[in-house]
């Protein structure tokens, strides 16, 4: 079974992407022909990729998440469109976020730091916060991209920063490919 531990979205924030998307789509840029969007259903914040767990093993990722300790709801933002690489073809569209930003690291260190105890190998790369919104096989090339946001920004129409709501939990999520795209159960919930 294929889990990752996830932030949510708040239904503010969520409601904000699926709009940014939707204008996204409906611009019909020929840049963006091949990007597949995330299904606003889908839309989260990966604190941890776990990758192929046993069914047995879940029980001791659950005991552990539940030991790990916050500083309570969080309120998080979705701050501005970014494009990954910044050089050249870029193959992920996605949204910096933003809040509480001491807190939000913390708890992704606390999730990371705890998993790793579990034997799950640490994250080649540092934790960006972000939520992604589409993603490119082929890459989107814009040109010149100075600052990197402007032209998704300019096709979206949206207002930035983007709303904001509070978090109150974190999830231990599965998920399951479709022909649709990946379908996503939460498995467990945890407070903050």
């Amino acid at each position: 079974m294929r889990l990752f531990v996830a932030l949510p979205i708040p239904e503010e924030v969520r409601e904000h992407l699926k709009g940014v998307i939707t204008k996204l789509v409906q611009a019909k840029q020929a840049a963006l022909a091949d990007v597949r969007w995330v299904r606003p259903a889908n839309l989260h914040m990966t604190l941890k990729f776990l990758g192929e767990v046993s069914e047995a093993d879940i029980p001791g990722i659950e005991a552990a998440l539940r030991g790990i300790s916050s500083s309570g709801p969080m309120t998080t933002r979705a701050e501005r469109i970014v494009v990954e690489p910044r050089q050249g073809a870029a193959h992920l569209i996605a949204t910096d976020i933003t809040g509480d930003a001491v807190a939000l690291r913390r708890l992704q260190e606390g999730v990371a730091q705890t998993m790793e105890a579990l034997c799950f190998a640490p994250e080649p790369r540092g934790f960006w916060p972000h939520i992604t919104l589409g993603r490119s096989q082929k890459g989107v090339s814009f040109g010149p991209r100075e600052p990197t946001d402007s032209v998704l920004t300019a096709l979206s129409g949206a207002q930035w920063p983007g709303r904001e709501g509070t978090v109150n939990h974190f999830d231990l999520m599965s998920s399951k490919p479709s022909a649709e795209g990946p379908v996503y159960e939460t498995l467990k919930t945890f407070a903050l």
